[in-house]
């Protein structure tokens, strides 16, 4: 892969990115693939295209949703295979991001549920052991039974 400074002085200076060989066939590469799929499980999209970004640097891979709306699909800085790895997390066929978000969120909720009970069981041993204390007497339990002189039991 080339120098991406190198190529986006070039592209601000005369308006012509120049691509050696090996450039010109990864561009190619990733282009088929973006368009066309490959083995990694990317389904392709004949609307994207591989474009680079002057102000970023980065190369961008753009489409057309259904609506005819333009959409940046993915960016990477250098041009290789993670923009396919990319596309094909993002792809919205294969993961779906809703119902990722809806998982995610399951989770936070049977996770708040746990703590709340674990805080509530803690409270609930504490408040019964204080009853117990306080009530014992009454209940039968911590009292000494004719033990005091004069009582009837005594």
């Amino acid at each position: 892969m080339g120098n991406v400074d190198t190529m986006i002085s070039t592209l601000e200076s005369n308006g012509v990115l120049m691509l050696d060989t090996a450039q010109i066939g990864d561009l190619q590469d990733i282009d088929k693939r973006v368009k066309f799929g490959d083995e990694s499980g990317w389904r392709g999209d004949p609307t994207m295209a591989v474009f680079i970004n002057r102000f970023t640097g980065e190369f961008e891979v753009w489409g057309v949703d259904r609506a005819g709306q333009q959409y940046k699909a993915c960016s990477h800085h250098k041009l290789n295979t993670e923009i396919i790895t990319k596309l094909r997390e993002g792809d919205p066929q294969r993961n779906d991001v809703f119902q990722r978000v809806l998982d995610h969120n399951a989770r936070v909720q049977a996770e708040k549920k746990r703590k709340d009970f674990e805080k509530f069981s803690e409270v609930a041993e504490k408040l019964q052991w204080g009853i117990r204390q306080d009530f014992a007497q009454h209940l039968g339990g911590r009292g000494r039974k004719g033990s005091f002189p004069g009582t009837k039991e005594g």
